[in-house]
């Protein structure tokens, strides 16, 4: 049984760090669409400062917070899909 669920939670560590891959991908296509950086250097310098943070670091180590970097990743979407183009930028 023990072996069962180290095995599920490596799983949703997994997905987490993938959720996190996505996240940092996220976050450096936001800058690039909005223009907030002025070099490629720096957004994916910003994407991945972000991602290492250590709240996100624990966020991966604990499977039971998996859901929150997904959380992450929907809020940002949802953001990206409510906003019109005209008020936020291009």
């Amino acid at each position: 049984m023990y072996g069962i669920i180290q095995y599920a939670a490596s799983l949703l560590r997994s997905v987490a760090i993938i959720l996190l891959i996505f996240t940092g991908y996220y976050i450096y296509t936001l800058t690039q669409k909005y223009a907030l950086m002025e070099s490629q250097a720096q957004r994916i310098t910003f994407s991945l400062l972000l991602c290492m943070l250590p709240s996100f670091q624990v966020y991966i180590a604990w499977a039971s917070c998996f859901p929150y970097i997904a959380a992450i990743l929907l809020a940002g979407a949802s953001y990206r899909w409510s906003v019109k183009p005209s008020v936020a930028g291009p």
